[in-house]
Parts: C-alpha cells; structure tokens; sequence
C-alpha cells in the first residue's frame, strides 16, 4: 500500500484539514495542541463513500484574496439541498 492510499483510507489528509479549519476558526492560544486535543477527539476512522454526508461545517475560500467579498463560507453556503460532486485542489497562495 502506498502512503497516500494508506492516507486515503483512514481519512487523515481529511481530519488534519478539518482540525487546521478549527484552530483557524478559534485562534486557540497553543494552536498545535489544539489540533492535536481536535484529532484525538475526532472519529476519523470512518471511510468516505458514494453517499456520505459531506462534513458542511467545512469552510471554503473561494476565489482569490480580497477578489471575493463574501468569502470564505461554509460548505453549506454550497450544499445544502443538492447531491454534488466536490473536487478540490490546494491553492498555491493559501492563506495558512
């Protein structure tokens, strides 16, 4: 098994994102035991598969810096109500 296929099948890429999102969000004072208290925490064992529900507390930056007046917005801003496939790609200028 390769890394990023053993990465894909416990959800790690995923949970890290959402801790980073977290500690983004509340600026806790010791951001890396704050992401380490969100992952010991976190249920990340569970595959995502065709029909899964997609986490909608997932903030998402769209468009570029200052370009996008209304951005970032959670997930649901985009979801709610519809079936979706989600594709995303890391930006080369990510504010984090």
């Amino acid at each position: 098994m390769s890394a990023k296929e053993y990465l894909e099948k416990f959800g790690v890429e995923a949970a890290v994102a959402r801790a980073v999102t977290q500690v983004l969000k509340d600026r806790p004072a010791d951001p890396i035991a704050a992401v380490g208290q969100i992952l010991l925490g976190s249920s990340i064992a569970k595959a995502i598969v065709v029909g899964s529900t997609f986490p909608m507390d997932v903030v998402v930056h769209q468009g570029f810096a200052g370009n996008t007046p209304d951005a970032p917005k959670p997930m649901s801003a985009f979801l709610t109500g519809i079936k979706a496939l989600v594709v995303s790609l890391p930006g080369a200028f990510t504010p984090t």
